[in-house]
């Protein structure tokens, strides 16, 4: 009986020191500890805007892999890195999760998962701006311009009279809003801005007081709202009033290149380049009226060949061609020549031109603007045994490529600087390869 007594005694004894070991390798494992995710210095959880987070954890040599899923889907994965923060830019709205696992140094590993996060979008109005260099006369076109930031914004504008509406435009993305007034009275003009989630935002100008001035019967144009460059094109102001003198401006894609301070109703204006182009004459009578009248928008165009790469450089920098690479080619169809720039809206730089063959008059070549969307190595053409080179479409079936050659490459017709093909646009199998090979899908291609 005693021996029993002693051998379970010395089990017990055996048992309470393999414990104390097993606990004591576990506190020196030093297993990590998360405590929570949350937000670095509250940013704001909006589009567009880097996020950065925190983990906050206990442990040695951690290290930290981030998971960012929207709803129950994965859609990032970061790389296993020692910093225990991390940045994200979230290019959708939606609700969020965040996990992060952490590794130590024996690759034990803990993972947490954040609390639920909403990431919105803004609409951020900045300013909604009134043109006072006019007077607020009947008669007078009031000019607005809302400045505002968001996604896909489209715009709403409502004039009110005496508090009762009197013009409700279309919901549209026009930033800019004119109204001419033709009663005295007290105005007010409401602006609503919606993005394309669906969030509104509102501005309002309140207390546009009208008064009565000249009186201005019109503003005489007879020509077509389309007029080629180098056209001399005459206004006449028909105006009633006292000792009245007439300040003319002449605006080109919104900016004013020409003023003249007369007496003379009568303005003749030469245009030499190509753009959209806008009179307004303000009429002053001997009392310091003054009264406001703008022409409708005259778009030019070129009905020449192209001067020079100057001239060229100064068309497609007003043309507000957007492209989804740096290139940009300009085909002109009079001069037989395409120009190659890089750069971007507005801002593009003369890289070099090249003689092309465009489409005769019973099949001529598209006009308009286009973009690069496909290729490959040969056209086959309609003809037996013609072929081309180096074909890269920028519409439907119209393509450049080179001279025509034949089946061994060898060139059946290289005449170039003339207008007969089917359409296409042909260059020299140098510079057909050129675009080949530079001018990516996507670059955009302006035609004349």
């Amino acid at each position: 009986m005693k021996l029993k007594i002693l051998a379970f005694s010395f089990l017990i004894l055996f048992l309470n020191q393999f414990c104390i070991t097993k606990i004591t390798k576990a506190e020196e494992l030093n297993i990590p500890i998360i405590k929570e995710i949350k937000l670095f210095n509250n940013a704001e959880l909006k589009i567009g805007k880097k996020i950065q987070f925190l983990a906050e954890a206990e442990g040695k040599n951690l290290k930290y892999k981030w998971s960012v899923l929207k709803g129950e889907e994965i859609i990032y994965i970061s790389e296993s890195k020692e910093d225990n923060s991390f940045e994200f830019e979230f290019n959708e709205k939606g609700k969020y999760a965040l996990e992060v696992m952490v590794f130590d140094e024996f690759g034990i590993t803990t993972k947490i998962r954040s609390q639920e996060i909403e990431i919105k979008t803004d609409i951020e109005i900045r300013e909604l701006i009134i043109d006072k260099t006019l007077p607020q006369q009947v008669g007078t076109t009031l000019n607005f311009t809302i400045l505002a930031s968001g996604n896909g914004l489209k715009y709403e504008w409502t004039v009110l009279k005496d508090d009762i509406e009197i013009f409700r435009s279309k919901c549209s993305n026009e930033s800019i809003f004119s109204f001419t007034p033709d009663e005295a009275g007290v105005y007010k003009l409401q602006l609503k801005i919606i993005d394309e989630y669906g969030n509104i935002a509102e501005k309002t100008i309140e207390n546009i007081e009208i008064n009565n001035t000249i009186k201005a019967i019109s503003l005489k144009y007879n020509e077509k709202e389309q007029q080629p460059i180098d056209t001399s094109l005459k206004f006449e102001a028909l105006a009633e009033g006292y000792n009245l003198k007439y300040l003319w401006k002449v605006f080109k894609d919104g900016k004013e290149v020409y003023k003249i301070d007369t007496k003379n109703n009568i303005l003749n204006y030469t245009i030499k380049e190509i753009g959209f182009y806008k009179v307004q004459v303000i009429i002053e009578d001997g009392f310091g009226n003054r009264k406001a009248m703008e022409s409708k928008t005259i778009k030019t165009y070129l009905n020449r060949a192209i001067k020079n790469d100057k001239e060229a450089l100064s068309i497609v920098n007003v043309a507000n061609i957007d492209s989804k690479t740096n290139y940009l080619l300009l085909v002109d169809s009079f001069g037989n020549k395409v120009y190659i720039f890089n750069g971007t809206s507005n801002n593009w730089k003369f890289i070099k031109s090249m003689l092309c063959t465009d489409g005769k008059k019973s099949t001529p070549t598209v006009k308009g603007i286009f973009e690069i969307n496909g290729r490959g190595p040969w056209l086959i053409s309609y003809t037996p045994g013609v072929l081309a080179k180096y074909k890269v479409r920028f519409f439907k079936n119209y393509y450049f490529h080179s001279v025509l050659v034949n089946s061994k490459g060898k060139v059946i017709d290289g005449r170039l600087g003339q207008s007969l093909s089917h359409g296409c646009i042909r260059l020299s199998i140098e510079n057909a390869k050129w675009i080949y090979d530079n001018i990516k899908d996507g670059s955009k291609v302006y035609i004349i």
